[in-house]
């Protein structure tokens, strides 16, 4: 009965699986979404320098969990196109969307209902005057069939909202009715304008069949690892994720945040977490907690170490100054700083109230009850979103190896390269060495100075 007042849903349209989505993530909206490594090089590489600074870029939080459509996948295209500050708003309105479509699934299972690898699928989207963008899709898990209608507010990104249906008939006074109604009157104003029908359902060719591929995917949580394989990396991921959430000693989120796959997408790097406190007589306590989310794992290392027993400052466990994140890769992970810019009565000046923090979430809401808690702030001015900024803090730089290799002549001589920038220049500069007291030797230097020197590009 909800079909009269507008609303369709995911399972009124076709599902279109693009199965080579990698090929598109030139485009950087594209790999934003399917991939949570740091891509901030390459966002400057491709719309500038100043890009980088004005929109600060952050992994999105439910990499991969959108089924991979042509639907999404020309979203992001699009979204692609628009100014640039649409891109963070973007960014900021599809997490927005997520959390609450993820809150409104709990509240339906009664139980928290945490999202895994391909469980959205949104298949229909409406691009209104580019400010807003009405999106249709489901969510299928097992015995769990879910179908929604969305808004991605462009403009107010927090505004961004989701309607699930929860009764089975419409009722004017079912939960998020209001909803429903608000993002319906967008598509008939739009109707008008645009002299078409949003109750037309277009119909689209049948996808091609998956190809016959095996995928293996594994995830870990604490001690507790998992791994699965399957056709699919869909079935991979969800059958792994559901073995790692079954552990007694398993967090179902770390099972699903830190989950990888051999399907030739990359996925974050492996982070350690950690944060210290001090027992009743003084004695450093350490936590650490591994993962491929520095936002969660972080947090997993603040929650064990103030649960601890032996705990005696907890406040301590979440201060910025004790939490650390290091990626296991060697790669720089730096930390999100957020600050409010308000007008303060006490003293009568602009006040700058900044938090920092590996969970960017954590990093904004500190900042802003920080700002509300403060005497002569406006609490309304407080959460304001325009008067909220985050950026990564400046890590220093790392330091360079600088590695040596080493190549034995015919005549018996060892020859060192010195050190170099990498083990490519190592190893020439080793052969060269070699080569030039051993004229004629150029094939037992090349093949020493290889056997040395194993990280060189052969």
């Amino acid at each position: 009965s909800y079909y009269d007042h507008g609303f369709r849903g995911g399972y009124a349209y076709p599902v279109r699986v693009d199965i080579a989505i990698h090929e598109h993530f030139w485009n950087p909206v594209v790999l934003w979404m399917f991939d949570d490594s740091d891509h901030h090089d390459f966002y400057c590489q491709y719309y500038g320098n100043s890009y980088c600074y004005s929109y600060p870029i952050r992994p999105f939080r439910y990499a991969r969990v959108y089924y991979p459509t042509d639907t999404m996948r020309d979203l992001a295209i699009e979204v692609s196109g628009m100014d640039y500050y649409r891109h963070t708003y973007y960014r900021t309105a599809l997490e927005t969307l997520t959390d609450k479509l993820n809150a409104q699934i709990s509240n339906y299972v009664s139980g928290r209902f945490y999202f895994g690898p391909n469980d959205i699928v949104i298949n229909h989207y409406r691009n209104i005057g580019g400010g807003q963008v009405i999106v249709e899709g489901f969510v299928d898990r097992g015995s769990l069939h879910v179908a929604f209608k969305g808004r991605l507010d462009l403009e107010n990104p927090y505004n961004s909202d989701v309607f699930v249906p929860t009764v089975t008939d419409y009722s004017p006074v079912a939960a998020g009715i209001a909803i429903l109604n608000t993002i319906v009157a967008l598509e008939r104003a739009a109707d008008i304008r645009e002299h078409v029908s949003s109750d037309v359902v277009y119909e689209e060719p049948a996808p091609p069949p998956l190809p016959i591929v095996k995928v293996t995917c594994q995830t870990f949580s604490g001690d507790t690892k998992a791994i699965a394989s399957a056709r699919d990396s869909g079935t991979a991921s969800q059958n792994a994720i559901a073995q790692c959430s079954s552990k007694a000693k398993a967090n179902a989120t770390e099972c699903t945040s830190n989950l990888s796959c051999d399907d030739g997408v990359s996925y974050a790097p492996i982070v350690s977490c950690s944060t210290s406190s001090t027992d009743i007589s003084g004695n450093v306590l350490s936590f650490v907690r591994n993962g491929r989310d520095a936002d969660y794992a972080s947090q997993m290392a603040e929650e064990i170490c103030i649960a601890d027993d032996s705990t005696s400052d907890v406040d301590a466990c979440s201060s910025p100054d004790n939490v650390t994140c290091v990626a296991l890769d060697n790669s720089i992970l730096n930390p999100m700083a957020c600050s409010v810019n308000v007008n303060n009565t006490i003293p009568k000046a602009q006040t700058l109230f900044t938090s920092q923090s590996y969970d960017t979430d954590k990093a904004r809401n500190r900042a802003i009850s920080s700002c509300v808690t403060a005497d002569g702030t406006d609490v309304d001015d407080c959460n304001d979103t325009n008067n909220l900024s985050c950026d990564y803090v400046n890590a220093p730089a790392p330091i360079l190896a600088t590695p040596t290799c080493t190549a034995t002549g015919p005549n018996g001589q060892t020859y060192s390269s010195g050190p170099a920038a990498d083990f490519n220049a190592a190893y020439n500069a080793a052969v060269k060495a070699c080569t030039k007291a051993n004229p004629s030797g150029f094939k037992t230097c090349e093949s020493t100075a290889l056997a040395n020197c194993p990280a060189a590009k052969k």
